[in-house]
């Protein structure tokens, strides 16, 4: 009977998750995404609502400058197009916190 029993959970267990994810971080990169977004939306929620609206006025300014210095090459390729988006998220993180509303 404890063999049954044992098998029985075995196969809930196996049938509940999957072991190639398991063995490839699916599950602890899942758990790790989860925290963070749990950490991000109390870091937000903590806002009051003029710096709310502080943050809303200033990620406006922020990525229109950041759009301004570099602007997307169509014809470009991929990398070089990864590169600038790369700096216009420096350029944008950079002047958030410059105007005191630092990104999570």
């Amino acid at each position: 009977m404890k063999k049954i029993l044992c098998l029985l959970g075995m196969s809930l267990l196996l049938q509940g998750c999957d072991p190639v994810k398991f063995w490839n971080g699916h599950y602890s990169m899942q758990s790790s995404i989860k925290e963070y977004d749990r950490k991000e939306k109390a870091y937000y929620d903590k806002e009051t609502p003029e710096q709310k609206r502080l943050r809303k006025e200033n990620r406006y300014i922020c990525r229109k400058m950041a759009m301004d210095m570099y602007l997307y090459i169509p014809d470009a390729g991929y990398e070089t197009n990864s590169k600038i988006t790369n700096k216009r998220w420096a350029i944008e993180k950079k002047c958030m916190k410059e105007r005191g509303t630092p990104e999570f």
